[in-house]
């Protein structure tokens, strides 16, 4: 997984937009902030990571920058909450006039690792609309930048639609390697 340093921008905000912060990209190489959080905060994170906004789908698994041996969980789970998948997808948190993006492994880096995230993000996804609601849409709008919306989120598509996705493109790669 990349390393920010927490509120520093991740992105080239472009023309006219604004930076995205990012919030929760730690490794072992760099030291991070450490301390309590509260549940409340955990499970409205793990609330919002069910099924994030995406304007584009993960290509992989990213696995946990601080745990030595396993690489990390897949899935994290309360016992009065859903089950999410870590490390294959982003969160995006509106703020009043930023926007935050953090690893679905955060929440696992909260939980095993302790770490602390800032308070300013603490209190945006404390009081950040639910996912994909029209609230959240309005509040992602006025902070996104302009080329993070006109990604769009992609379709979802169907198992079977993504296997046959994957294998024109293989087909694709080796045709054009010869």
């Amino acid at each position: 997984m990349a390393w920010f340093e927490d509120l520093t921008p991740c992105s080239d905000p472009g023309e006219g937009g604004r930076p995205v912060l990012a919030v929760g990209w730690i490794d072992h190489l760099h030291p991070y902030p450490r301390g309590h959080v509260s549940r409340r905060f955990v499970m409205r994170l793990v609330e919002l990571l069910e099924d994030p906004w995406q304007p584009r789908r993960s290509l992989g698994w990213h696995a946990c920058g601080l745990c030595r041996f396993t690489e990390g969980p897949r899935t994290f789970e309360l016992e009065e909450g859903p089950r999410v998948k870590l490390g294959t997808s982003n969160l995006f948190v509106p703020a009043d006039d930023r926007l935050y993006i953090a690893p679905s492994m955060m929440v696992h880096s909260v939980d095993a690792h302790g770490y602390a995230p800032p308070e300013e993000f603490v209190k945006a996804v404390l009081v950040c609309p639910p996912m994909r609601s029209p609230a959240y849409l309005a509040a992602l709008r006025d902070v996104a930048p302009p080329w993070l919306l006109e990604a769009g989120p992609l379709p979802r598509m169907s198992a079977g639609a993504r296997l046959r996705a994957r294998s024109r493109r293989t087909r694709q790669l080796i045709g054009s390697r010869r």
